[in-house]
């Protein structure tokens, strides 16, 4: 697993900082064995798709991330979009048309 944490600045007393992360379990991938000498200028990929290469994390799109609320699209299977919001202060949040204002919640976007 990688995680990556990035922040910058001088903390105070009693300052909130908030860091969101998503995980998705899924089996391991390997790439498949195309040649067992890398030099020979490899031409067949070898991952199937680019999420088995990058873990999946190529089909997660960041739409709002910030300390109040984070919206997350996911494609994590072809054609399946799926969308995942935490917004613990309830703000509003404009979404597909509607406003929500729940503290978290899950959606399954309509197919084109």
């Amino acid at each position: 697993m990688h995680t990556l944490v990035t922040w910058e600045g001088t903390p105070s007393a009693g300052q909130s900082m908030v860091f969101t992360s998503l995980y998705y379990p899924h089996l391991p991938y390997r790439p498949d064995k195309v040649s067992n000498n890398p030099s020979q200028g490899q031409t067949a990929a070898a991952w199937k798709n680019q999420r088995e290469a990058t873990a999946h994390a190529s089909g997660i799109t960041v739409i709002e991330d910030n300390v109040d609320q984070t919206l997350l699209s996911l494609e994590l299977e072809e054609g399946n979009q799926e969308l995942i919001w935490f917004n613990p202060a309830g703000q509003s949040i404009q979404l597909n048309g509607q406003i929500i204002q729940s503290p978290f919640g899950y959606q399954k976007a309509a197919k084109p």
